[in-house]
């Protein structure tokens, strides 16, 4: 939808220039499929690493917390990093 809302207001700032229009009618369009797909790549990846830093603050967190219950033991904090 954003896309094609996107076209759509290209077109109409070019209307007035419809031979330009003609010539390079699919430069554009081409232009903003890249810049639509680069900018959700952008957005997947950034959305990505965001969750596999808060995954891997809670599995430290899940660790330390197994740690302290479990008096220190090594083996309760390989447990839970086992069980994860």
């Amino acid at each position: 939808m954003m896309m094609m809302t996107m076209v759509m207001t290209t077109s109409s700032m070019d209307g007035d220039d419809d031979d330009e229009l003609e010539v390079h009618g699919f430069f554009p369009v081409v232009v903003v499929v890249v810049v639509v797909v680069v900018v959700v790549v952008v957005v997947v990846v950034v959305v990505v690493v965001v969750v596999v830093i808060a995954v891997a603050v809670v599995v430290v967190v899940v660790i330390l917390v197994v740690v302290v219950l479990g008096g220190g033991g090594g083996g309760g904090a390989a447990a839970a990093a086992a069980s994860l």
